[in-house]
């Protein structure tokens, strides 16, 4: 098992036969890898069933909402109420999760690679067929149950 540990990493990079300093600076989890990253805000307007609207977002209230398929890659959803939510098949991958709340939610075959489930409360939920890779779970510790292939 491998723990989860915040790192920032620097990168500079000098072209040769011109003056071209490229400086990126990303706080990510050790075990991410490094890759290309879009901001994505996920959808903007969620209507539960009860009629109100919740924007997934830190801290939001999306309890029981719909959220089906949702690209929400690199959202920050960290202590978020999702109780009850159908997060079935959603894209939470470089998801911030931490804290959040997801009790009795749908989340059979969410993408959670490289998510941050730290603290997340899953009791209840359907987990059937989600992908785990570098995941943190809530525990603390690393999933890298679907890293193979």
């Amino acid at each position: 098992m491998r723990t989860a540990k915040r790192s920032h990493l620097f990168l500079v990079s000098i072209g040769i036969g011109s003056i071209g300093i490229a400086v990126g600076v990303w706080s990510l989890y050790s075990v991410f890898v490094l890759g290309t990253f879009s901001s994505v805000t996920g959808p903007s307007n969620v209507q539960p069933n009860d009629g109100r609207t919740c924007a997934p977002s830190s801290g939001a209230d999306c309890s029981f909402a719909d959220l089906a398929y949702a690209d929400l890659r690199g959202v920050d959803l960290s202590g978020a109420d999702l109780t009850g939510a159908n997060l079935r098949r959603a894209n939470l991958q470089f998801a911030d999760l931490e804290n959040a709340s997801l009790r009795n939610a749908i989340l059979a075959g969410a993408n959670f690679q490289n998510a941050n489930l730290l603290g997340a409360d899953l009791s209840g939920t359907d987990l059937s067929k989600a992908f785990f890779c570098n995941t943190v779970m809530p525990g603390g510790w690393i999933s890298d149950a679907d890293c193979s292939g």
